[in-house]
């Protein structure tokens, strides 16, 4: 899965954001992460639009995931934090997100009805009382204290792994197919 995300965009293992939102529509689902409707522009992940940013603008890539949302934010982004998926998850729906930077600080955060229930790095989030555990069946993460010092830690199997728990929670799995086509990019102004 970590080999479809690369394929759409170059920078993935840099910083990416990624959010799910349970019963929500693009528009609503971007106007509470604060996006600027004005810059609504469909496209695919590969084809982001070159929005005149800020420092702390964040492009945002919004799409229709099977009775949720998915949310991309590339480079930079915050659609993962307690506030944001909070939000996302206010009036009695679920939400939940993953990102990382730079090849570090890999974390799950989930919320539901508006607080957030959960917020560990990725092997938690699959450990016993975890919220990915009972989706977790056959899979794993070494926790980054497991790995020999003269080891590279495994981020690609990690990233599919952890993806894969998701769309177990979300009962579909990321695809080219999505990746590929048009959703809405938009610009939240930091």
């Amino acid at each position: 899965m970590y080999d479809v995300f690369e394929s759409q965009w170059e920078n993935f293992d840099d910083h990416f954001v990624m959010a799910w939102a349970e019963g929500l529509t693009i528009e609503e689902t971007a106007r509470r992460l604060g996006a600027d409707p004005a810059t609504a522009t469909p496209c695919p992940l590969a084809e982001l639009p070159p929005f005149e940013t800020e420092m702390l603008d964040v492009v945002t890539l919004i799409g229709e995931f099977g009775g949720w949302t998915l949310t991309l934010q590339v480079l930079m982004g915050d659609a993962n934090d307690a506030e944001k998926l909070a939000a996302l998850s206010a009036g009695g729906g679920r939400a939940i997100g993953i990102g990382w930077i730079n090849g570090d600080n890999h974390r799950v955060n989930v919320a539901a009805d508006g607080e957030e229930v959960f917020s560990e790095r990725f092997a938690d989030a699959l450990r016993p009382g975890g919220p990915l555990a009972p989706h977790a069946d056959g899979l794993s993460i070494p926790d980054r204290d497991e790995i020999p010092d003269d080891e590279d830690y495994p981020e690609a199997a990690v990233i599919s792994t952890v993806l894969t728990a998701v769309g177990r929670y979300v009962g579909r799995q990321v695809d080219e197919e999505w990746l590929t086509r048009p959703h809405v990019a938009y610009l939240v102004r930091g």
